[in-house]
């Protein structure tokens, strides 16, 4: 548990330059994205968050009235630990990359400022009105 607390704590400043302590060997880093380094998760947040958006179009143009369109989300509440705390801005922009950059964009309101500069060379004229719809239903992980 200790090691696990030792991980979540290192700045995001870490994981989001490149690399990052593993959770099973906190002195070992990895790379993300097979050999990629963070601006892949700027990749993988926005085609993500376009492929929701485009299914959701296709369901509402394809489906019958009676169906409902539903995504689902996983999300974490984003707090400082009790001791030794990481300084406030680790934890906006922990909550910005885990939950903001999915939930913003669906809801129409773009993604944080935090994470543009790794989703911003993706992001092509339109898309954000592709990636916004209304779910009938949310499911949260």
């Amino acid at each position: 548990m200790a090691q696990q607390r030792r991980f979540i704590k290192k700045s995001f400043d870490e994981i989001v330059s490149g690399t990052r302590p593993t959770p099973q060997s906190p002195r070992r880093t990895s790379v993300h994205a097979h050999g990629k380094k963070a601006e892949a998760g700027g990749a993988a947040i926005h085609h993500q968050n376009l492929a929701a958006g485009l299914m959701a179009q296709a369901a509402r143009a394809n489906l019958g009235k009676n169906n409902s369109v539903t995504t689902t989300v996983n999300l974490a509440p984003m707090r400082p630990s009790s001791q030794r705390a990481p300084s406030d801005s680790v934890v906006e922009k922990a909550d910005d990359f885990w939950n903001k950059a999915f939930l913003d964009p669906l809801f129409g309101k773009g993604y944080p400022q935090s994470v543009m500069p790794l989703v911003f060379p993706y992001i092509q004229n339109g898309d954000d009105k592709q990636i916004t719809f209304t779910p009938d239903a949310i499911g949260v992980n």
